[in-house]
């Protein structure tokens, strides 16, 4: 039988990645005051997450500078796919929404992170 995610406790995975992402990781994780990569990763799977949703809802992610008053919009490509993932939510009825859209982005950050930081 398998485990579901809430009874795991972790989950060990691998992953390739470019050097410079690696540079990265190390500048978001001084920059950011974590601890581990497991919390930088695991932010970024927040953010991205709730950024996804976001655009699937109809919605734009931007950057406010508030010295000129500019705002910039966030996209990229993976972000373009899930703006066409799912249909805004106003388009589906509240019944069939998935629970993520019919209240909004409102992802949390894992405890563990939490602690790890």
């Amino acid at each position: 039988m398998k485990a579901t995610a809430e009874q795991l406790t972790s989950v060990r995975k691998n992953f390739d990645f470019d050097p410079r992402y690696i540079e990265i990781m190390a500048t978001l994780k001084k920059m950011c005051g974590l601890k581990t990569d497991t919390s930088v990763i695991e932010e970024a799977l927040v953010v991205m997450a709730w950024a996804a949703i976001a655009v699937a809802r109809g919605q734009k992610i931007g950057a406010y500078d508030e010295r000129s008053g500019l705002l910039s919009e966030i996209t990229s490509t993976a972000l373009e796919k899930a703006r066409h993932w799912l249909p805004p939510a106003a388009a589906v009825p509240a019944q069939q929404q998935p629970e993520a859209l019919s209240e909004g982005p409102q992802i949390e950050a894992p405890k563990r992170a939490a602690q790890a930081r």
